[in-house]
């Protein structure tokens, strides 16, 4: 997932975006729309630069964490010193919902956090987190596309495409899985996603609209914390709930 998604935002969007104006030399319409989506991706394409690097450096840590074993709590150190980096390189992945600039960045981080560690949970499952993940990734595009964010749009549909092809293998029975890498990074981009959509011109003006994007990776979280009170309920030793994370 990772390789396409990279393949395809470093190298097919950009070779694209040369060889469309040649073919829209007569004035296909469609072409021309493709074409001026491509050039405004690439003109607010830095400003999701540091959610990618971010996106990276949790891959690697899950990546870690498959090959090694880490434990719930460096994980955690490691989820929060990322979320902090992307928080702190780009205020747009920050919520605004106080004046209070630490209540900000702390409810920012409590959402991306819990998000990455939902969808690695889910990853249990066959076709659960990546299912999930591609209804998010579309509505954060279709989301995206509305408000006119073409880089969150070309991103979401990026990953989408990604976890569509990944489904395949996955579907049940699935013989392949996310693993810690593919499934905190999911959730981490997701839940990054979802808090810059919030900060966009006409949804951050009003309360109500500026949560609406959260509520798309809502299901995850519901699930998490079922999961997590059913089995304090049940006397589960705390150690099994600590392997949600």
């Amino acid at each position: 997932m990772v390789l396409g998604v990279s393949l395809s935002l470093f190298f097919l969007i950009p070779e694209i975006t040369k060889i469309i104006p040649k073919l829209a030399s007569h004035d296909t319409p469609w072409l021309l729309s493709v074409s001026w989506l491509f050039n405004e991706f690439k003109a607010e394409y830095v400003s999701i630069s540091p959610l990618l690097l971010c996106g990276l450096l949790i891959v690697i840590i899950g990546l870690i964490d498959d090959s090694h074993g880490l434990s719930p709590f460096v994980r955690l150190v490691f989820q929060l010193a990322t979320t902090l980096l992307l928080i702190f390189s780009e205020s747009t992945f920050r919520l605004n919902i106080s004046e209070i600039p630490a209540i900000d960045i702390s409810t920012t981080a409590l959402w991306i956090i819990i998000l990455t560690n939902a969808f690695n949970f889910l990853d249990n499952m066959d076709g659960l987190s990546a299912g999930l993940g591609a209804i998010s990734t579309i509505f954060i595009g279709y989301m995206a596309l509305l408000i006119g964010d073409f880089s969150i749009a070309f991103l979401a549909f990026t990953i989408f495409g990604a976890l569509c092809g990944f489904l395949i293998f996955n579907l049940p029975p699935a013989s392949i899985f996310m693993g810690d890498a593919g499934g905190m990074g999911l959730g981490f981009t997701i839940g990054a996603l979802t808090i810059k959509l919030t900060n966009w011109g006409a949804i951050s003006s009003d309360p109500i609209l500026q949560l609406s994007p959260l509520l798309i990776a809502s299901i995850p979280c519901y699930d998490v914390f079922t999961v997590i009170l059913l089995r304090l309920k049940l006397g589960s030793h705390l150690g099994s709930v600590t392997k949600i994370i």
